[in-house]
């Protein structure tokens, strides 16, 4: 099953790196981790942490 990068749209695998907002939930691959940094920019006060 492959699950979209709510950053860049580029599909990985479910089991694949993410990173997840601990605020709003958005979800991101280390690629575009890479890109944007920890901070989450569509809220507020929300960071990038590592899901797995």
């Amino acid at each position: 099953m492959l699950i979209p990068c709510q950053e860049c749209r580029t599909e990985y695998a479910k089991d694949w790196t993410w990173f997840v907002c601990d605020t709003c939930g958005k979800r991101i691959c280390h690629q575009c981790l890479a890109t944007v940094g920890y901070k989450c920019n569509d809220c507020a006060f929300g960071y990038f942490k590592d899901k797995n």
